[in-house]
């Protein structure tokens, strides 16, 4: 009976996935890739307006996306010293929010997908890098 409840908790959790390389390869490939470019065209259209031509800056952080594109979390790992662009890169993910729903390979395989970058402000224009 206990093991029973342990079991049946255990599997009511969400299953989480993360980003990684070997990504590239698998039903994560194309989401990511669509993800990227979607942040990168906002990260463009709402760069900081106050640091346009004058500054840069880079931050890393974590968007847990869940199945049905919706984000559960957003987690700074490593902030810019400039606070304006890690309030600018939390902006964006909420600007682009909601995300599509996983195509059906990937929502077979996780419930909530987390996607660690490095997201670099230059130029007027944002690139994200695992």
């Amino acid at each position: 009976q206990i093991l029973r409840a342990e079991v049946e908790r255990y599997n009511s959790k969400p299953r989480y996935q993360y980003d990684a390389p070997s990504a590239r390869q698998s039903a994560q490939a194309e989401y990511l890739e669509n993800w990227r470019q979607r942040i990168e065209v906002l990260g463009a259209e709402h760069y900081p307006e106050e640091a346009r031509g004058r500054l840069s800056g880079s931050v890393q952080l974590t968007v847990f996306v869940r199945r049905d594109g919706s984000v559960e979390r957003i987690t700074i790992n490593r902030p810019d010293p400039n606070p304006l662009f890690t309030l600018a890169a939390q902006r964006i993910v909420r600007l682009a929010t909601p995300f599509p729903p996983f195509p059906p390979e990937l929502s077979d395989e996780t419930d909530v997908l987390a996607i660690t970058r490095t997201w670099h402000f230059s130029q007027h224009l944002l690139t994200t890098r695992p």
